[in-house]
């Protein structure tokens, strides 16, 4: 749906040196599958109430990732693996937000999240906390005179540039492209975005960092790259997503505002995960 849109990141935790490879690159799928359709056609000063597709007051979320197992013959929740929580002002802004992750039901990883906003209603800054409320990161955020986002600084914890991400837009002011940099003015990313006609995110292309190694004297150059398509239902939720190495359905139970309060994502080996979210109104 999501660089206002509650300042979700492409990228949630920093990894430094030595975190697992296949952790860091399960992380990322997590994120770009799951999170992504939230972060697109996030600059318009609108509230993020409608760029997260939630109806009513919506004051809070908490959510949690499972996987799954059937107990007399019904589809249960399993192992946790995610537990998310939201919180919104009364003018539908994000102000908070809290993600674990977890691996055979021990929290690996934690990050909290506050946002800033400028009297428009324009997110300027995030800050990111460990577990003891410790800054560890901080982004700031740069708009046009069309008040899109058109520029992204991430920094650590000591004020030293993290990445840099810029990005482009169309003449609907959907954004169309992403490049993100590293503190070496190195490019690690480069997306393009296409919407159908009702400004629904349908296909994200990826370009990832081009790295060359050298075997037996020959050098070999490769690029990671990945098509992501999207499909939505009657209700504007994503029910269809495919990529390179993921195909995933969605389905959804609602609450009587119309906001999903349990959602079921199969994937591509026909294992399953149950989403269930509380959500509260003012």
């Amino acid at each position: 749906m999501v660089e206002k849109c509650g300042g979700l990141y492409l990228r949630i935790f920093t990894f430094r040196a030595g975190a697992n490879y296949y952790t860091i690159m399960k992380f990322k799928y997590f994120i770009l599958l799951v999170i992504l359709p939230l972060l697109i056609s996030c600059e318009k000063p609108n509230n993020d109430l409608k760029k997260h597709n939630l109806k009513g007051r919506v004051k809070s979320i908490n959510s949690i990732q499972s996987t799954t197992t059937y107990k007399f013959g019904e589809l249960t929740p399993d192992k946790m693996k995610h537990k998310n929580s939201y919180t919104y002002n009364r003018q539908g802004f994000l102000i908070e937000s809290e993600w674990s992750y977890f691996v055979r039901s021990r929290e690996m990883f934690y990050n909290k999240q506050s946002y800033e906003y400028d009297t428009e209603g324009l997110l300027t800054t995030i800050y990111k906390y460990d577990k003891e409320g410790k800054e560890k990161e901080r982004a700031k955020f740069k708009y046009n005179d069309q008040k899109l986002n058109t520029e992204k600084n991430e920094y650590w914890g000591d004020g030293s540039l993290l990445r840099r991400t810029l990005f482009e837009y169309d003449e609907k002011g959907n954004k169309s492209m992403l490049e993100e940099f590293d503190n070496n003015n190195i490019r690690n990313l480069s997306q393009k975005f296409f919407y159908d006609d009702n400004n629904k995110l349908i296909r994200t292309s990826e370009l990832g960092r081009t790295q060359s190694r050298v075997i037996n004297g020959i050098t070999h150059i490769t690029t990671d790259s990945d098509t992501i398509v999207y499909r939505y239902n009657e209700n504007g939720d994503e029910e269809f997503m495919q990529s390179k190495k993921y195909r995933h359905l969605y389905s959804y139970e609602y609450d009587e505002k119309s906001n999903w309060i349990k959602k079921i994502i199969t994937r591509e080996d026909s294992t399953k995960l149950i989403v269930e979210r509380v959500i509260e109104y003012f």
